[in-house]
């Protein structure tokens, strides 16, 4: 009794599989898109990892362990205030900002290294159940930022790699900083 060749369809089958292992990067256009509907945007949410386009903000954030924010007051179609409590040095800071709205970007003024900072940025589409906020710092230092907050604190990995892409996209490749949340 003759056998069947099964070499190829084993071959077809291995180089399938191969691809599916492989991901192929995503253009930026279709990573960067800014959020439309933002009620969505809406409760609170636990920062899981952000990244930075410069070594002295990524430095800042090493010894932050966790944080949150609640967005509230839906006007206009977007937030109105940010309330955030981040747990660095083992010290929780709590805050509170009113945001403002100028055209597709969104302004909010925060006090922390015993100065007032303002920061400009939008939310951008982003996996579901996750926040994706990118900014950058309106003063001389003028860093960007972009943080991923999830409703329950857990990202995949495959999220994550997403974001990356993201960051890179954005050109805020200084580090990734991930959450611990002790």
């Amino acid at each position: 009794m003759a056998r069947p060749n099964l070499a190829p369809g084993l071959i077809l089958a291995a180089l399938a599989l191969a691809g599916l292992g492989v991901a192929s990067p995503l253009d930026c256009d279709e990573l960067i898109k800014p959020l439309v509907d933002h009620a969505s945007t809406l409760g609170k949410w636990i920062y899981h990892a952000g990244a930075y386009d410069k070594e002295e903000s990524f430095a800042k954030f090493e010894n932050m362990t966790s944080s949150w924010l609640f967005l509230s007051d839906l006007s206009d179609g977007r937030p109105k205030t940010l309330e955030y409590a981040d747990k660095l040095n083992g010290q929780c800071l709590y805050g509170k900002s009113n945001l403002t709205t100028v055209g597709n970007m969104t302004l909010g003024e925060f006090t922390y290294d015993n100065q007032t900072h303002v920061h400009e940025g939008q939310h951008l589409e982003t996996c579901p159940d996750c926040l994706l906020w990118e900014d950058k710092s309106l003063g001389s230092a003028g860093t960007k930022h972009l943080y991923i907050f999830t409703r329950t604190g857990n990202l995949t990995l495959p999220q994550l790699e997403v974001f990356k892409q993201q960051a890179a996209c954005l050109k805020v490749t200084a580090g990734v900083h991930l959450a611990s949340h002790k």
